[in-house]
């Protein structure tokens, strides 16, 4: 056997030419785009397989396109990418700020906060294997395929771990508010403190419930097409599938939560407003980020800007009402006012 000297020389781009890589990545190629797409199985275990899969490919092909070498440069990189795994795992803040940040790129990146997606760390110990792998023999045979097989590794790894962020999820909810602005928006939302008496009709939410009647929940920070759930049934049915048109699979998904109820919402730009709603079914959708491109429902509320201004408008489900007064400051639960 005649060896080829380019590939048994030490180059970290030698990882990507390594069947285990290919496997890998034929394993997240077809899990996000076909599996998910067909539901064939739960998606609870489609998305398992996207975090071990991609965990791995992306370590690789990360360490080939910055040519990192020796134990000290992938010992750096894979705490680096580990690190922020794990926080992102673990922090919807986190997660959220790191989406806001994306949809100013042409990749926009969905992240799920689960901490048992911690389970894809265990991959680590091949993906150390594989990207340590820089040299290696070949048969002299496949030496013109080589830099085409690196190229190739390369580019469809990077599509790869790229397109697997560009997933959507599914929901079922009552109510929820879409960010239409081109901006990210920081919003304060006030919850009832008790439930409200649904034989009454709230027209003038400052006389009742009262201002008394709410207390500050969540400051969610909403990047361009976030959606920010409004009702106390709200469920994520888990990744759906690559990212579509606004669909709704279930127009009648049930009651869910209390049977009427009501939420405060404020922010820089929009005055207090009080959504509420009564005796509204569920529904079950998918594509929230599409949300009013070409399809909308009464379910869902838009967040749009003029100016400095920014404005809510009702449907014929989710009734806005202006609060009629300023809710008291408030330390939002990470600290911030």
């Amino acid at each position: 056997m005649i060896l080829d000297p380019r590939v048994s020389a030490a180059n970290p781009r030698n990882s990507v030419l390594h069947p285990l890589f290919w496997a890998g990545l034929g394993v997240l190629a077809v899990n996000d785009h076909i599996l998910k797409q067909t539901r064939v199985l739960p998606a609870a275990l489609t998305g398992k397989l996207s975090d071990f899969a991609g965990l791995l490919v992306f370590l690789v092909v990360l360490g080939a396109l910055l040519g990192v070498r020796g134990r000290i440069g992938r010992m750096a990189l894979f705490t680096s990418v580990a690190g922020m795994f794990t926080a992102v795992k673990l922090s919807r803040p986190l997660a959220d700020a790191l989406e806001a940040v994306s949809a100013y790129t042409l990749l926009p990146w969905r992240l799920w906060c689960d901490p048992t997606d911690l389970m894809a760390l265990s991959v680590l110990p091949l993906a150390w294997w594989l990207a340590a792998r820089e040299g290696g023999p070949a048969v002299l045979a496949y030496r013109r395929l080589t830099p085409w097989l690196r190229a190739a590794g390369l580019v469809l790894g990077t599509f790869a771990c790229a397109a697997t962020s560009a997933q959507t999820e599914a929901y079922r909810g009552t109510a929820f508010l879409f960010n239409g602005t081109t901006r990210v928006e920081r919003l304060h939302v006030y919850r009832l403190q008790n439930p409200l008496d649904c034989t009454r009709v709230l027209d003038a939410p400052s006389v009742w419930p009262g201002a008394g009647a709410f207390v500050l929940q969540s400051c969610p920070t909403l990047g361009p097409r976030d959606i920010l759930p409004l009702d106390r049934g709200w469920k994520s049915l888990g990744e759906f599938g690559e990212s579509g048109d606004f669909h709704i699979a279930h127009h009648d998904a049930g009651a869910i939560g209390p049977m009427c109820d009501a939420v405060l919402l404020r922010a820089d730009g929009l005055r207090p407003v009080v959504v509420t709603w009564s005796g509204v079914s569920a529904i079950e959708f998918s594509g929230a980020e599409r949300f009013g491109d070409n399809a909308a429902d009464d379910h869902g509320l838009i967040l749009e800007r003029a100016g400095d201004r920014l404005f809510i408008m009702g449907t014929a489900l989710l009734r806005v009402l202006p609060a009629g007064f300023e809710p008291e400051p408030a330390e939002c639960p990470n600290g911030e006012r």
